[in-house]
């Protein structure tokens, strides 16, 4: 399963107002916007999630413009996607 997919399965169980894609899936301390197509099991063992309005990541600073992929150099499973 990819987070995109994870995304929209919270959205849907929690009759969220808009669209999956109205939404961030991100880590817990909003550090880094999950990449929508690495899979679940990139998470490892991280269980702390959070899910946050766009509107409100972006306004927060969390960078969330190319949320696909990320740094194919990176040691992190999940990309660099990290605050300013």
């Amino acid at each position: 399963m990819y987070i995109a997919d994870l995304t929209d399965v919270v959205v849907k169980k929690k009759h969220l107002p808009g669209f999956s894609n109205d939404w961030v899936l991100c880590l817990g301390d909003l550090s880094l916007a999950l990449p929508l197509d690495r899979t679940v099991a990139s998470l490892e063992s991280t269980t702390d999630l959070a899910l946050v309005k766009r509107q409100f990541a972006v306004e927060h600073g969390l960078r969330i413009g190319d949320r696909r992929g990320g740094d194919p150099s990176s040691k992190s499973p999940l990309g660099t996607f990290e605050m300013p």
